[in-house]
């Protein structure tokens, strides 16, 4: 039961969005079928959204003032483990290094191949934090699809969530030559 327990991950939407009470109401916050455990006070508590820029502003400022409570729940072997804004955050901070340890930078994309999940926010954010773009995919697409987006977009770096994924795609990725980094 997580009633009552407030996690501010509304206050990102809101922020990222730009909206004020009217319609932040309008998209049912503060209402039972929006996020039911925070209030509307608590939604709008947070740091002005003015003195946010970009959305790295305002996932750094959610991870200082929200570092302890719960952002994402992941099911394992039939039961939630959850992880906090501060761990979101390390794990943003050690992924931008990485990233830049192998020369991502500004302006470049970073194609993932990979179904929903916690790694997918966090290579957003390590990307933008860069300067660069991530291009993400579903691992249901078709190879096709995979070969023309990264293709298409001039990815530098590929991460695909798991061997099946890169045994289909090796027969594509030796041809694309701005892919430097393929990670599996």
């Amino acid at each position: 039961e997580r009633s009552g327990e407030s996690l501010g991950i509304v206050d990102v939407h809101l922020a990222a969005e730009g909206l004020d009470e009217e319609p932040a109401r309008a998209h049912g916050a503060g209402s039972s079928t929006f996020f039911p455990w925070f209030g509307f006070d608590e939604v709008l508590r947070s740091a002005s959204m003015s003195s946010f820029e970009t959305l790295v502003d305002i996932s750094n400022n959610s991870t200082k003032e929200f570092g302890p409570r719960d952002l994402f729940g992941t099911k394992k072997n039939g039961a939630w483990v959850w992880t906090t804004y501060a761990q979101f955050g390390e794990m943003v901070e050690t992924f931008r290094a990485g990233l830049a340890s192998i020369g991502i930078q500004r302006g470049d994309k970073v194609a993932v191949i990979a179904d929903n999940r916690v790694e997918w926010a966090v290579t957003a954010y390590a990307c933008y934090g860069l300067g660069a773009a991530m291009v993400p995919m579903y691992e249901a697409q078709h190879e096709k699809d995979w070969e023309f987006i990264v293709r298409d977009c001039e990815a530098k770096a590929l991460f695909v969530a798991n061997k099946t994924i890169l045994e289909k795609s090796k027969r594509f990725l030796k041809d694309i030559g701005t892919l430097k980094t393929i990670v599996c």
